[in-house]
């Protein structure tokens, strides 16, 4: 996921400040909460902006943040998840834009799980974003490359 236009409140977490912490800033930003069972360890940079690295069983994920008002930006990968089985795709999506809220966002999930029909597997409705573009491929192993793009309706 990429992510423009952070919410200025929620960008505000991600600033240097006298005892806030890498580990306040997971906390406050509600990153701990995407994936509760991971390891992050995690960097504040010097006056603002973010990074992490989670693990937990096979799947890690990432998060990279540049908090300032002209031109916020946050990305999350995450790679060796079964969100058909156990991590639900439905849950973890939303909780990432809950950190975030932005104003717009493009997501690419690659799948190995079959289509169903011409539907891909892992698909989320997001209340309060409008996508403005979808692509999908099938891949020749019978899984998918999602591409969408959202923007917040106000």
């Amino acid at each position: 996921m990429s992510m423009r236009g952070l919410d200025r409140e929620k960008a505000k977490v991600f600033y240097e400040k006298e005892n806030v912490t890498k580990t306040t800033m997971t906390e406050e930003s509600g990153i701990c909460y995407i994936f509760p069972n991971a390891i992050i360890d995690a960097h504040a940079f010097d006056k603002c902006g973010y990074s992490m690295n989670g693990i937990e069983g096979k799947g890690i994920s990432t998060i990279h943040v540049s908090p300032e008002d002209e031109g916020s930006f946050a990305s999350f990968e995450s790679f060796g998840y079964d969100f058909k089985n156990e991590k639900k795709f439905e849950h973890v999506i939303p909780t990432v834009l809950k950190c975030f809220s932005p104003k717009q966002f493009t997501m690419t999930v690659y799948s190995t799980v079959p289509l169903e029909g011409n539907e891909p597997e892992l698909k989320v409705d997001l209340k309060g974003y409008k996508c403005l573009e979808e692509k999908i491929h099938k891949l020749d192993n019978g899984g998918s490359v999602v591409y969408q793009s959202f923007e917040f309706e106000a």
